[in-house]
């Protein structure tokens, strides 16, 4: 049961993610890992689109 409960919080997981390749043809170059969205921003501040807002 504990077994099933895992494999199912593991699904959950890999579903709610979201990968983000760099692209080696942009100037500004990449990072040395990728990165994975898996949460959200709740009271942020909007961000110009197309753009990390940090």
């Amino acid at each position: 049961m504990i077994l099933l409960i895992f494999v199912v919080l593991s699904l959950i997981k890999i579903i709610h993610s979201t990968t983000y390749r760099c692209d080696p043809t942009i100037s500004c170059g990449c990072s040395a890992r990728t990165t994975n969205v898996t949460s959200r921003i709740v009271g942020g501040a909007a961000a110009a689109d197309y753009t990390w807002g940090w």
